[in-house]
């Protein structure tokens, strides 16, 4: 798996994550040594946006970056709207 975080003007580099990707090596493997640093050097992005998968909508993810005040913008429920 490889993942980025991307704004208008700014990117991280690529973080290739092995295996299954669980709540706790996302935080350790991404957030912390990519996505914090990347939005305390870019004060001009000041959202972050990550789809619902388990490990970014685990309540240990959430803690994280609610502690290290990262502003999360919700991810839309597709089913919900699917099925209308």
């Amino acid at each position: 798996m490889v993942l980025a975080a991307i704004s208008w003007m700014y990117r991280t580099p690529l973080t290739v994550v092995d295996n299954n990707l669980t709540a706790r090596r996302y935080i350790d493997e991404v957030l912390e040594p990519c996505v914090l640093p990347f939005l305390q050097a870019h004060p001009d992005v000041n959202t972050f946006q990550q789809d619902n998968a388990r490990p970014h909508s685990a309540n240990v993810t959430q803690t994280f970056l609610r502690e290290h005040n990262v502003k999360v913008m919700p991810w839309p429920l597709f089913p919900q709207i699917l099925a209308r």
